[in-house]
Parts: C-alpha cells; structure tokens; sequence
C-alpha cells in the first residue's frame, strides 16, 4: 500500500464570490485589494454585452480605462498595448471579463508589470469569467508570440485575488463556446489525475468536478437558460483546477492533452475547449492501455465508475462530446497531417515515466485527424 504523503499550498486568491447577482459584491472586492484606478480587459465580443457597463455602473469614477480589444489566445502585441496603457494610467486593478484569452491576458500583464519592477505588488486582478476555463484559478497564463508560437508564463503572483463566479452573465456566452468550455474543464479534472506534483485533495476534487461536468453538460445544452445549472458547471471548473501555489521552479505541465492543445490552439486558431475536444480522449486512451502506474490505473478507473455511464473512461469522454455536438478533428482546422511529429514532440516533457513515447503521441495526433 502506498501511504499518502505531500504538500500544499494555497494560492494568492483573497475572495471567490459565486451566486447570481454576484456582480453587485464587486465594489467591496476592489475596496478589499485597495484598488483605486481600475481598468476594465475583455474582448470584443464581451464587449457587445451588459457585463462591462455594469461593472462601470458598479465602480464608477474607478474605472479609468477601458480596454476591450483582447484577441483570441491572447496575441502580445494586445498584451503590450493593455500593459503600456497600465503603465501609463497608474492602473493598480484589472478587471478582466471573459474566458481564457481575456484572463490570460490580464495574468501576463501582472506578470511583465510585476518582473520588470521586482516587486510583488501595485497590480492585481479581479476575474469576472463568462466561459468554464477556469483559467482565473491558476499561476500561469500563455500569450501567443508574433511567430504564432504559445508561449507559457508563470509566477506565484499573478494569479487574480478576486473572482467573481456570477452565472447570470453567462447567459450571453455562445452555447458552443460555453460547452466546449467545459470540455475544457474536463481536462482539467481528468488530466489532474495523473498530473505530476497534484495533491491529494486536488484529484479527489476533480474526482467531483468530473462527475458533475459528466451530468450537468447534457443538461445546459438541452436548457441553456438554467442559471442554476449554468452555476454548479461554473463551480466544477472551480473543483477541476482549484487553486494551489507553488515555486516556479517545481511546476510541472498538466499533461499530453494540454501540451498538444496549446500548441495547435495558438499555432492554428483553434479555440481552447475545441482542442479539449480533440484530443482528450485519445489521450486517456493511450494511459489507460500503456501506463503501469498501478496509482494512476486506479484513480482512472475510479474517474470511469463515478460517471455511471458505460464503457472505459475514453470513450464515455468521446460519447459525451459527440452528445454535446462538439466532434472536431485537425483536419476541420486545416492542421497539414505531416505537422503531427512537431506537434507531438516534447508533449511529454515534464511528466516522468508514462508507459508511452512521443512516437506512441504522434501516432495519436495522426487519430486527430
């Protein structure tokens, strides 16, 4: 028997304020960061809803600056322009409103802001996210170079101190963006599992997060007006990547499927869920036939009996995502087949003994198409 042993530590996240309505505790979030000049991050499709002029209806002369031209996997020249108008305006709290591109964003901006000055302190960020994720919880964030390259920043400080989990402004998120989000967030959860350096508590709550993504995603695409439900997903993406803090130094990656979704997502436009939907179950199914790990064969198998649905965990992942509507392939995103090596290679750097190499990966990566 192996006996449990390991570490943790919690993250710099202060307060996470879920419920409807919970937009209106947004004033006393800023007060409780000490913010003073805020500035609002989104996209431009975020934009076009009520969330922003809600939060300057709620913050008032707080709010110095608007900037809503964040672009899908968070390009840096949109990083540098936000970044230059912080600097600019004094701006000691973003508030960034969206999914992961908009919250990446603001992440590595806190990050570059906070580097460059070799102090801990004068930015931080209150997350308001409108997707499931979950990106708001962690201490790295990925921009997309000006070579189309992703590439990972990461920081003990940077995670935002404030979320605000309010379902309601989810109402406006397109379905398919919403639920492939959470396929996103089942990533998360299914890929904690065998995570290197993930605690005990963590896989047990993505244990949880599993299942409720499992029984809850059919039942937001059939009533997607169902705030109740659309909150209890947004609270199993918080279980699927709940916070924890470590040096930067002992970082390690999640696992194959979100190496491999990383790089075609900025590489190729993919968006984030899609890539989830594309590569997760393949890559479930090369651990459950080539891992020895006898702990990780176990909680796999656990993760399969909790869902009470039939077969192995892989196919219940890909039997959900076809319920969802959501099957894509790189072939739908114009990925050239003979780019499958690139892709695969160093997908598993980081990740120790798996029971399977990059060649077993790119073979994989060829079932994508």
């Amino acid at each position: 028997m192996t006996i449990v042993s390991g570490s943790y530590s919690y993250s710099q996240l202060k307060k996470l304020v879920y419920g409807p309505n919970g937009i209106a505790q947004l004033p006393q979030l800023v007060d409780l960061l000490g913010g003073k000049r805020s500035m609002i991050i989104c996209g431009k499709s975020i934009n076009n809803t009520n969330t922003p002029r809600k939060v300057k209806e709620l913050l008032g002369d707080n709010v110095i600056e608007h900037f809503s031209s964040i672009r899908e996997h968070s390009p840096i020249d949109d990083v540098n322009k936000a970044l230059s108008i912080v600097e600019d305006k004094n701006i000691d709290t973003l508030i960034a409103i969206g999914g992961g591109s908009s919250i990446d964003a603001a992440k590595t901006i806190v990050h570059f802001y906070k580097s460059t000055r070799n102090d801990e302190s004068g930015l931080e960020t209150i997350a308001i996210p409108t997707t499931l994720s979950a990106a708001e919880f962690t201490m790295y964030a990925g921009y997309t170079s000006k070579e189309d390259m992703k590439v990972g920043v990461a920081s003990e400080y940077m995670t935002p101190k404030g979320v605000i989990l309010d379902a309601e402004l989810t109402l406006d998120t397109p379905q398919r963006l919403w639920l492939s989000s959470g396929i996103r967030a089942l990533d998360h959860a299914v890929e904690t599992l065998y995570r290197p350096n993930a605690s005990y508590h963590l896989r047990k709550m993505a244990l949880l997060a599993l299942k409720d993504l499992f029984d809850l995603l059919p039942i937001t695409k059939a009533h997607p007006e169902d705030v109740n439900t659309r909150q209890k997903l947004q609270l199993a993406s918080f279980m699927s990547l709940f916070p924890d803090s470590m040096s930067v130094q002992d970082l390690r990656p999640f696992g194959p499927s979100h190496t491999i979704g990383r790089k075609v997502g900025s590489s190729y436009g993919i968006p984030h869920g899609i890539t989830s939907c594309i590569t997760l179950s393949l890559i479930v199914r090369l651990y459950q036939e080539h891992n020895k790990d006898e702990e990780i064969k176990n909680r796999l198998q656990e993760a399969t009996e909790i869902t009470k649905r039939e077969g192995d965990l892989s196919s219940q992942i890909d039997q959900l995502i076809r319920e969802l509507e959501l099957s894509s392939t790189l072939t739908n995103y114009k990925v050239p087949f003979d780019h499958a090596s690139q892709i695969a290679e160093n997908s598993l750097k980081g990740l120790g003994d798996v029971g399977f190499t990059e060649v077993d990966v790119c073979k994989t990566i060829e079932n994508m198409y």
